[in-house]
C-alpha cells in the first residue's frame, strides 16, 4: 500500500508541475484517502501538504489550509516545518505578513535540525519574498542569495534559478531597473535550459512588475494581459488573478 500511495504522491506532484492542477489534486486526494485507510497516518499528512499547495494554485486557500489543519497532528520534524512554510505561504497569499513571517520564522530550525538543505532553501526563497513586501529589501536579498549560494552547492539548478527569479522581484521593488533586467534574462536562459516552459511564462509577472517600476505602463500592459491568457488556459487561477491585478495597475 505504500508502494501505491507513493506511485500515486509522485504522480500528483508530477502534474502540479505541469499544471494540470485539477487532476493534481484529484491524485493527491487519492494518495491521501489511501494512506488514510491503510493507518499511514504520516504518511497521509505529507500528502495533504503537496495537495494544500495544489488547492492553493487552483484558488482554494480555505480547502489548502483545511488539508494543513488535518496533516498537522500526525507531522513532526522536517516534515512539520516544510508544512509549517506552507502555512506561512498561505498567510503570505492572504496579505497577512506578519504571520507569514512568524511561520517562516518558526519552520527554519525544524528544517535545520533535520538537515533538510532543499527544505531550508525553499523556505529562504519564500521568506525573501514576504521580507521584500514587507519593505525588509536588505534581509530579503541576503535570504535570496545564502539560498541561490546553497543551492548551487546541493546541485539544485532549478532552485538556483528559482532564487535568481526572485531576486528579480525583489530588486524591482526597489526600483532598480538594470540589475532586475540581467537576473531577469539568466533566469529564463536557465528555466529554457531546464525544460520549465511553466516558469518561463512566471517570469512574464515579475518582467511586468519591473516595467511598472520603470514606468513602461503600456509595455506592462501588455505582457500581464499575455499572461493571464496563459494562465486562464491552463486552469492557473492564482496566476491569472495575480496577472489581472497587474494588469490593472498598469
Amino acid at each position: 500500500t505504500s508502494e501505491h500511495v507513493g506511485a500515486l504522491w509522485a504522480r500528483g506532484r508530477a502534474l502540479s508541475e505541469l499544471d494540470r492542477v485539477d487532476e493534481a489534486c484529484a491524485t493527491l486526494g487519492d494518495a491521501a484517502d489511501l494512506a488514510g485507510a491503510a493507518g499511514l497516518d504520516a504518511l497521509a499528512a505529507e500528502v495533504r501538504v503537496s495537495r494544500s499547495v495544489c488547492l492553493l494554485t487552483a484558488g482554494d486557500p480555505d480547502g489548502a489550509r483545511r488539508e494543513l489543519d488535518a496533516a498537522a497532528p500526525d507531522l513532526e520534524g522536517g516534515p512539520l516545518g516544510r508544512m509549517i512554510v506552507q502555512r506561512g505561504l498561505l498567510e503570505a497569499y492572504a496579505g497577512r505578513l506578519a504571520p507569514s513571517l512568524a511561520d517562516f520564522d518558526a519552520a527554519l530550525p525544524l528544517l535545520v535540525a533535520a538537515g533538510d538543505d532543499v527544505g531550508r532553501c525553499r523556505l529562504l526563497v519564500n521568506r525573501g519574498i514576504v521580507h521584500s513586501l514587507l519593505g525588509h529589501l536588505d534581509h530579503a536579498e541576503a535570504d535570496l542569495i545564502a539560498c541561490r549560494d546553497l543551492d548551487g552547492e546541493l546541485g539544485q539548478e532549478m532552485d538556483v534559478a528559482a532564487a535568481t527569479h526572485n531576486l528579480v522581484f525583489v530588486r524591482g521593488r526597489a526600483g532598480v531597473l538594470p540589475s532586475p533586467l540581467r537576473w531577469l534574462d539568466e533566469a529564463r536562459r536557465a528555466y529554457e535550459r531546464l525544460g520549465a516552459t511553466r516558469l518561463v511564462a512566471n517570469l512574464e509577472g515579475d518582467l511586468c512588475g519591473v516595467l511598472l517600476a520603470g514606468g513602461l505602463h503600456a509595455e506592462a500592459a501588455e505582457v500581464a494581459e499575455r499572461l493571464a491568457r496563459a494562465a486562464a488556459a491552463d486552469g492557473n487561477r492564482l496566476t491569472e488573478a495575480e496577472a489581472r491585478l497587474l494588469h490593472a495597475r498598469a
